[in-house]
């Protein structure tokens, strides 16, 4: 008798007939008041009826009965979760699964619930047990939809947990190694590996992050166009000089300049870190004869004046250009090594 009107309840509830659903949970109180099932199924009527406060009294009558019942523990979580009471819902989830701790579908959610704790504090060791229990659901195939998605989220906020915080936007976050990228990207991958599509919120978040690894890893030139112009334009001032060697040596320089400095953005990114970058060597000794040659000051006449600082500027001028010329390959050697990563591909060995 008592299996014929659960399976009644549950044919009732699941074409939302919640009039007769309330008769026939009434009828099972009615006709074994001292069975926890009675008071679990008249639970799950009010669940269906989003009578939460309801839910969560028929579950507790049902534990005042069996104290040790993990699904009322349970079903009292969900419960008090929907009426948004997170920590009683935390604490049910919690003695659920100290219950029953081989019930991964118990810990799978108390994980979730879990990581959120951790996200809403900035507790980190929170959010990593919240993320091994929800992985031990989803691994004995054992995790819901709210758990796999809750899981994405976690992985999809760890993506960028290796990445700079932006110096002056605390919202951006900035990725200076491949290492970064390559962190990321795993973690995105484990997020769409547990979704179905259905939620257009996280893929939307998802597709925004794959297009910024994209874009991370886009290259552009991040070179000085000083160093760059130098080799050029003395190369053609030769070139009209009629030092044609000179000159197209000159102006290959410039070219393996231009080349060597296409960064990906990540390495671009070092730019905004001191600890990470400092400028070349060249433009470091350019400064510093910049700074020297500013003590200088002119007296005398009006035009003395003027003649001085032009002379001075073009004399300081062939100086820096002749500087950046001597020193430029260095810079081009190293760009290529750096930008390009080749010392690690030359003596990357196969497996």
């Amino acid at each position: 008798m008592k299996s014929q009107i659960i399976k009644d309840i549950e044919t009732a509830l699941q074409h939302d007939n919640f009039s007769e659903a309330l008769q026939l949970g009434s009828r099972l109180v009615s006709s074994f008041p001292n069975d926890h099932e009675a008071y679990l199924q008249m639970g799950n009527v009010f669940m269906k009826m989003e009578n939460w406060s309801k839910a969560i009294e028929n579950y507790e009558k049902a534990l005042a009965i069996s104290p040790n019942s993990a699904d009322a523990y349970f079903r009292l979580g969900e419960a008090y979760e929907l009426k948004d009471d997170f920590q009683a819902a935390r604490h049910q989830f919690q003695t659920a699964r100290r219950l029953e701790p081989s019930n991964m579908l118990y810990a799978g959610h108390y994980g979730r619930l879990l990581h959120e704790r951790g996200h809403e504090t900035n507790n980190v060791n929170l959010k990593q047990e919240g993320i091994e229990l929800m992985e031990g659901a989803v691994n004995a195939g054992e995790a819901e939809k709210i758990i796999k998605e809750q899981l994405a989220l976690a992985y999809i906020e760890r993506s960028y947990s290796t990445w700079h915080r932006h110096p002056e936007n605390k919202d951006e976050f900035l990725a200076t190694e491949s290492e970064h990228l390559n962190y990321a990207r795993r973690q995105v991958e484990m997020a769409k590996s547990l979704l179905d599509g259905s939620n257009i919120s996280i893929n939307n978040r998802i597709a925004e992050i794959e297009a910024h690894l994209a874009e991370m890893e886009q290259r552009k030139f991040s070179g000085y166009k000083y160093l760059l112009k130098a080799p050029a334009i003395v190369g053609v001032v030769l070139l009209l000089a009629g030092s044609p060697v000179l000159a197209v040596l000159l102006l290959l320089m410039a070219a393996l300049y231009y080349f060597s400095q296409f960064k990906p953005g990540y390495l671009f990114n070092r730019t905004y870190f001191k600890n990470d970058y400092r400028d070349p060597f060249i433009v470091r000794r350019l400064d510093a004869m910049g700074e020297e040659m500013g003590r200088f000051t002119f007296f005398g006449s009006f035009s003395n004046v003027i003649f001085m600082k032009f002379a001075f500027r073009f004399v300081f001028g062939a100086i820096r250009y002749g500087m950046v010329i001597v020193m430029l390959p260095y810079e081009i050697i190293k760009g290529f090594l750096v930008n390009y990563d080749l010392v690690n591909k030359m003596t990357a060995r196969p497996a």
